[in-house]
């Protein structure tokens, strides 16, 4: 078992967002909790959309936030929305409030097989 107290979560700054880490001094976690702060206002900020393996689900505590996709059309989730699907997909959060939105991200995380 593993708590974080509110603001003590490990932080990683990114250009599109800002990373809370949460719980994250357990070993071999199968879920990633994060804490995020979503600052792109475009998909012109990213590079590409981002892909790597695993699923996530995200829900927004604060703000608007529009879904991007290389698979589906755009969605726009508001404070309460959640979503889930497959990291393997390109995807980027972009905040499409005036403020900057915030949700909880969850990410699984791919373990290797154990080996006798």
């Amino acid at each position: 078992m593993t708590v974080t107290r509110r603001g003590q979560g490990v932080r990683q700054r990114t250009s599109q967002y800002t990373y809370e880490m949460l719980c994250a001094d357990i070993a071999r976690q199968q879920l990633v909790p994060l804490l995020t702060t979503i600052h792109a206002r475009s998909t012109a900020e990213f590079p590409a959309l981002v892909t790597h393996a695993g699923e996530e689900f995200v829900f927004v505590l604060t703000g608007t936030v529009t879904v991007m996709t290389e698979h589906y059309a755009p969605l726009t989730l508001e404070s309460g929305d959640s979503c889930y699907f497959d990291s393997t997909m390109g995807h980027a959060l972009i905040s499409a409030g005036e403020e900057a939105a915030t949700v909880l991200w969850v990410c699984s995380r791919v373990v290797p097989p154990l080996t006798a």
